[in-house]
């Protein structure tokens, strides 16, 4: 009969635990990022853009990310930039980010591309602004 409560009890727990799904706690803090490069980057006048991100903009491109849940299904998205971060810690993180026309946004992340995995969140327009204010900012330096 013990052994049937805790069961019961911890059913729920067990529950929680499996449906909750990572959210934008995937992706690095500002804090612990040392540089981000963006690699690949389309615009819709230039292609395969590659520039450094200034520090000041980093914050808003990862907002335009959140919030983000896991994406266990996800689609063949057009991509429109890649995020190269080397974090302060020495390691490197890699963010996929994909256009979408209707919200919510998406991308992949993950320390490197064979290892991402796929979210939906954020917003697209607001990642493209983002970007595309990044990208001035870095010509300016």
């Amino acid at each position: 009969m013990n052994s049937l409560r805790i069961t019961t009890a911890c059913v729920p727990l067990l529950i929680a635990s499996c449906s909750s799904s990572p959210g934008t706690e995937v992706l690095p803090k500002v804090s612990e990022i040392k540089s981000m490069r963006v690699t690949q980057y389309y615009t819709s006048n230039e292609s395969n853009i590659t520039f450094d991100v200034p520090h000041d903009h980093l914050e808003s491109i990862l907002t335009a990310l959140k919030p983000a849940e896991y994406d266990p299904s996800p689609a063949k998205w057009k991509s429109i930039a890649d995020l190269h971060v080397d974090k302060s810690d020495g390691t490197k993180f890699v963010i996929a980010l994909y256009s979408i026309r209707n919200p919510p946004g998406a991308f992949s992340a993950g320390p490197t591309h064979e290892s991402r995995v796929y979210y939906r969140g954020g917003d697209s327009h607001a990642l493209e602004a983002a970007l595309k204010d990044a990208h001035a900012a870095s010509k300016e330096k």
